[in-house]
């Protein structure tokens, strides 16, 4: 299995792609200037699912993403109940996500300290950046 966790604020994307045992396979940070966490989250989502959907670990491996913000979870694993200003952002992720085997679960926020801390190291970063181990 694979996992994913990721985090995102109001300024930058920020994820790993890793396997359970904690190797990290893929970093990403992204720029963005969405102001609303949310859909900072979802946006960080989609991009996780768009780099899992196109590496070559999506035909064997369940990508397993985790996220520490409830409602995010929730719209992602009920669509229906997403509020409208989101609705287009929660089809984007599952528009990304549907040729591979995934699902999200929430986690404490304590959990997440790698991702935390890569987040916060490129809170001023001005270019993309993507690091991929095999």
């Amino acid at each position: 299995m694979m996992q994913y966790k990721v985090f995102s604020d109001r300024l930058v994307l920020e994820g790993y792609l890793g396997i359970i045992l904690g190797v990290i396979l893929v970093e990403f940070s992204r720029p963005i200037s969405i102001s609303d966490p949310a859909s900072a989250k979802l946006l960080a989502i989609r991009e996780a699912l768009s780099i899992f959907a196109n590496s070559k670990w999506s035909k064997e491996y369940h990508l397993i993403m985790e996220s520490d913000v409830n409602n995010v979870v929730y719209w992602i694993r009920r669509p229906h109940c997403s509020p409208v200003p989101f609705k287009v952002l929660v089809q984007c992720c599952f528009d990304e996500g549907k040729e591979i085997s995934w699902e999200i679960n929430l986690i404490d926020r304590d959990q997440n300290v790698a991702a935390n801390k890569l987040a916060k190291s490129g809170i001023n970063r001005r270019a993309t950046l993507l690091n991929v181990w095999n």
